[in-house]
Order: structure tokens, then sequence, then C-alpha cells
């Protein structure tokens, strides 16, 4: 008895997604970066390939959306991802050239993206996202038909530039999982997990440098002895095992000169589940740091000398969890006296879970229209062949040539 054949399905093309991200090495956006890829892989499928580039800012070689990258993008590729960082006191800038923008060819997507208030010349306040001026931010958002930003402040500056259909996304490092999702999986399913898994054998404390804090420098001195003073409140509490974390090589200098070499790097995601672990308390200066043990439940003391650090967290519904840091006195009792509300944490992450889950819904619908988009480009090129198989001395199915986009001469 013979077997039919099945009906044979459509070939599915190869895409080339280009993404231009943040400096690689950072936890929190190889954290963030980590969710892009999962989010590329479920709207494209396995045939994909993703190809990250520096935003620029300094970066040697092929960076930001000038003339060069330009002419790869429409070369190679299919689509474009711009990504913003997990750091909202990340100051790197995207570099972009308005002549080669109005060349570029390919579906854009942000995600992200979390700019800053700063002064104008007037007086006024205005959008600052990656150092770009007003009229290049404008003209690149014109250019994104799927917009996700980090923050409502992101989403209203952009709308004010007149490119009002951003959407809140949150920080994608929210959909952090410590394990995939079974049937009874999902975030709520993991609100609790750390508190039944974790040993109870101490605190992380992640460090950051002052200068990278915004603390004036008159005052660095006073915050070095009150981290100090911290770690020694910390142990008196019966946390028998005090560990630093760094997870920024920007960091390092700072860790080194506090701690000597008595410290921990961690730059991987994996690594920093594992460590998690090993205590009961996380002390965070960093919000990407905070809003990645929110996403996995763990409990966490944020502590924010700045608007802009704490903004992360109010996006993601834990309004008034992070202590502001505009006096270092008296640190140690009050990190104790937050860590013994974590019933309040534990409230406040529990009723944000459900917008956290539309955001995620969000983004991945996001995703899907931009894959979509993305495809049909795609299949455009496979069937604009100007050579036929015969001229090439191959068979039909042989045949692989596609039109090369190039940006349009000057004139």
């Amino acid at each position: 008895m013979s077997v039919p054949a099945p009906d044979p399905a459509p070939e599915q093309p190869i895409c080339n997604v280009f993404c231009l991200r943040p400096r690689a090495g950072a936890l929190g956006d190889e954290a963030l970066f980590q969710q892009v890829r999962r989010h590329v892989y479920a709207a494209f499928g396995p045939w994909v390939n993703l190809i990250s580039l520096p935003l620029g800012g300094g970066s040697l070689g092929r960076a930001g959306i000038t003339s060069r990258t330009v002419y790869e993008f429409n070369h190679c590729g299919h689509g474009l991802i711009i990504c913003g960082s997990a750091d909202a006191r990340n100051t790197e800038t995207l570099d972009v050239d308005p002549a080669a923008l109005a060349t570029l060819e390919l579906p854009i997507l942000g995600l992200g993206l979390s700019g800053r208030r700063v002064p104008s010349l007037d007086g006024s306040k205005r959008l600052d996202l990656f150092g770009l001026r007003e009229d290049v931010l404008s003209a690149l958002a014109s250019r994104m038909p799927y917009l996700l930003c980090r923050d409502n402040l992101t989403r209203d500056g952009l709308a004010a530039l007149g490119q009002p259909h951003g959407l809140l996304g949150g920080c994608p490092t929210l959909s952090l999982e410590a394990r995939p999702a079974g049937r009874n999986g999902g975030l709520e399913a993991q609100a609790l997990m750390w508190e039944a898994e974790a040993p109870h054998v101490g605190a992380l404390v992640t460090v950051r440098d002052p200068a990278r804090m915004g603390i004036p420098a008159s005052q660095r001195a006073e915050f070095v002895g009150a981290l100090r003073d911290l770690l020694g409140v910390l142990r008196r509490a019966g946390h028998s095992a005090v560990r630093l974390l760094c997870v920024d090589p920007s960091d390092l200098p700072f860790a080194t000169s506090l701690a000597r070499n008595d410290f921990l790097l961690v730059d991987e995601v994996a690594t920093f589940m594992e460590r998690m672990r090993a205590c009961t308390l996380h002390v965070t200066f960093r919000e990407d740091v905070a809003l990645m043990c929110a996403a996995l439940g763990h409990p966490f003391v944020h502590l924010a000398c700045s608007e802009e650090a704490r903004r992360p967290l109010e996006t993601a519904g834990l309004h008034g969890w992070s202590l502001p840091l505009d006096d270092v006195e008296g640190l140690g009792p009050r990190v104790l006296q937050q860590a013994s509300r974590f019933d309040v944490f534990s409230t406040l992450r529990l009723g944000a879970l459900p917008e956290w889950a539309e955001m995620e819904r969000r983004t991945a619908r996001l995703f899907r229209r931009f894959a979509t988009d993305v495809l049909r480009c795609r299949t455009d090129d496979l069937h604009r062949r100007p050579l036929s198989g015969g001229a090439l001395g191959l068979e039909p199915d042989e045949t692989r040539v596609e039109v090369r986009r190039t940006p349009p001469r000057a004139e």
C-alpha cells in the first residue's frame, strides 16, 4: 500500500533582521536582548537571522544608521529593530545620518525606547532620546510604524513631536521567567516561587559607580561610607553572607576600589538567576536589576537618586517601592525597614501582573505585525528575478537570485 506524498508546503524564505542595540556586556541589556530574540523567533519562526550591531556612540566599524550601514541594510536585510537600553541612565547615542535615513527601505520596529526630560536653551523641557535633535528624532519615529515606548514620558514626548503612534510596552525584562512555564505556568504561578526555593544564606548588593548615578562629586565619599555601613548593618542583622555583585563592566573600577577583588561580576542572565537562589535579600542601586528581580518575584530593595531611575518601576506598577537616595544617612536601617515590608511588595507585584501580561501581549502583537510586513517585502524580493535559470545554467528550483536594494544616487 503506497503512502500518499504530503502536499508540498510553500517554502518560507529566510529573513535577515538587523538589530541596533546598546553595547554588549551590561546584564540588563543582555536580558533585554534575550527578550528581543524570543519575540523575533516567536514571530518569524526558526527561519530568521538576527544580526546585532551597536547603536553608535563612538563605536568602531559598523554602527547606527549611516550611509555605510544603510547600504548594508538595504543590500542584505529585510527588517530593522532599534532597541533601547534597560538602564534608564544609559547615555549611549544613536548615530543617525538624516540623508541615509531617507534612503532606508526596510520596515523598522522600535522597542524599549526610553527618553528623559532635559532643559532646552529657552528654559523649557525637551525629550532627549538617544541624544538626537528633535527634528531627527521626529523623522526617525515617523519611519517606525511599530513603536513601543518603555514609559509614558517617552510616548507623550514623541506625541508632542507629532508622532502619536507609539504604544506603551514597558521594559521587556518584565517577561523574564526563571523556568519555562508549564500547564499552570506563567507569571502568576511564579509569584512566590523564590520564597519557596531560596535557601536563607545571605544578601546580595548590586553596586554602581556613584559617578554614574548622578551623585555630585562632593558627596561621593559620603556615599561610599554609607555603603560600607550598609554592608555591616546587613551582617549584624543576621545575613551570614553579604556578597557584592557588579553587573556592568563600566562599574568595575568602582567595585574594585570598594571591595578590592571581593566581588562577583555577573554578565549572563542564567548566572544571575543562579546567584539569586543563594540569597533572601537583594539590595540594588540599579533599576534594570530591580526590574529583573521583580519579574522573578525575588525580594529586593531599590535605592534611586533620581526620578528617571524610579520611573521604570512606577511604569511597572510598583508605585513607591523605590527608596529615594537624596540623603544617604541611615541607609542601613532604611533598607532593613523596607525589607520588613515585603508583604507590601508582593501585593504590589500581584496587582501589577495583569498589566505586565497586557504589555507582553501588546509587544507580541506588534512583533507579529512587523514580521508580516518583513515577510511580505521578502516574498516580493524572491519573485523579482531578473535572470532565468537557463541563463545562469541552473535548474529553476536552484535559482536564488534576488534584487539587491541599494540607496538611490544623490542628485
